[in-house]
């Protein structure tokens, strides 16, 4: 499949590490969650939020974002970054690692291969 932003083809992203660039993540992540939540943060360049996840997820597909990590979201707010995502050759689970099912609400990470892995690895010592 191929995909479009305007008139530009979007690409696969080349695979880096979450210290290279940003993440967008859900602000009742920062604010209320664990220390997890703040030690991926701090290792990054920085956080960058919108408010849609749709809109997100398009700041990874486009590489301006090197992952959104955000709590439970519905079918509805995923499916389209999911099908585009992962014809991108990104990779798109839940916060555990798991395959998305899109029949239940799902905290969801999304991110060039790398750097998911290592959003991954955080998560996975809560």
């Amino acid at each position: 499949m191929v995909f479009f932003r305007n008139d530009d083809q979007l690409k696969p992203i080349p695979d880096h590490s979450i210290n290279e660039g940003l993440i967008a993540i859900s602000t009742k992540m920062v604010t209320k969650e664990t220390a997890i939540t703040q030690e991926l943060v701090n290792d990054t360049l920085g956080v960058r939020l919108i408010g849609s996840a749709g809109l997100e997820m398009i700041q990874v597909l486009t590489n301006r974002v090197s992952a959104y990590v955000t709590n439970e979201l519905n079918a509805w707010d995923i499916a389209q970054g999911y099908m585009m995502a992962t014809e991108l050759g990104l990779s798109f689970t839940t916060r555990e690692g798991k395959a998305v099912n899109l029949l239940t609400k799902n905290p969801i990470v999304v991110a060039n291969p790398k750097a998911h892995q290592e959003i991954i690895s955080k998560f996975m010592k809560e």
